[in-house]
């Protein structure tokens, strides 16, 4: 088996490289499974660990809501 470099990095490195994935211009974060930070819990099962447990890579969530949901659920004041 080759020596993959990411394996000697420290959790730290990696929660850093993982700030830096997600986009800076957007609101919050993609929940998309092909961008960061969804992406980043299908490299490896630490990978995995690591985002799930760095509350900072999930603390702003881009949910997009269609007025059309927002009308009938009554969820005005999220407009």
């Amino acid at each position: 088996m080759v020596p993959v470099p990411t394996h000697n990095l420290s959790d730290d490195i990696l929660r850093e490289i993982f700030l830096q994935c997600l986009e800076k211009d957007h609101w919050g974060v993609s929940l998309s499974p092909d961008e960061a930070p969804m992406l980043l819990l299908r490299i490896c099962v630490r990978w995995r660990m690591v985002a799930l447990e760095y509350g900072p890579l999930w603390s702003r969530l881009n949910l997009p809501l269609r007025r059309e949901t927002l009308d009938k659920t009554k969820c005005r004041f999220l407009v």
